[in-house]
């Protein structure tokens, strides 16, 4: 042959295992972009995976997800993780209990059960008191006061601030 050409986009070209002669596959949870001399090819980096064999570029984590290793394909043992409780995960995510940035703990007023994408507010009737809470956590508003979505105490007084308040003269508040 009188010239080499350049590994083509989704396979890699390594001496070692003579894929220099032919090309070999990118496999699943790596990436192959044109000219890849690695063997096997690029891992896929924290916060990210590739399910399919032969791709030249890894997808982020899902919403909800964590993925905390490298090289991860999304099957088999190589799979993401669900984001833990009391905390939520944006897409991209590399941690199951986020500080900043790719997710974080839930505020109060919110809950996150695993796997949550985005904080739920707190549901109408109840209250989300501290932070990190899950649905299960959430306290019933106290009798004589109403909670609103996302009510930050079971015993509101400010509507604006606290979501809620209590039940005015000539209403009730039931259980």
């Amino acid at each position: 042959m009188w010239l080499c050409l350049p590994c083509p986009e989704g396979f890699y070209c390594n001496a070692t295992d003579n894929s220099i002669i032919e090309p070999k596959i990118c496999p699943a949870g790596s990436k192959c972009t044109t000219g890849t001399g690695v063997q096997f090819g690029v891992l896929c980096p924290l916060g990210t995976f590739q399910p399919e064999i032969g791709r030249h570029e890894c997808v982020s984590c899902p919403a909800g997800k964590f993925c905390g290793q490298v090289g991860i394909s999304g099957v088999g043992t190589k799979k993401y993780a669900t984001c833990l409780d009391g905390y939520w995960c944006k897409e991209g995510n590399s941690v199951g209990n986020p500080t900043f940035g790719t997710g974080e703990k839930c505020k109060i007023g919110f809950y996150c059960d695993a796997g949550a994408g985005f904080p739920r507010q707190c549901d109408p009737g109840m209250a989300c008191d501290s932070v990190g809470m899950k649905k299960s956590d959430m306290k019933k508003c106290t009798i004589g006061y109403y909670c609103l979505g996302g009510t930050i105490t079971p015993t509101p007084i400010n509507i604006s601030s606290d979501k809620g308040a209590i039940c005015p003269a000539g209403y009730y508040c039931p259980e």
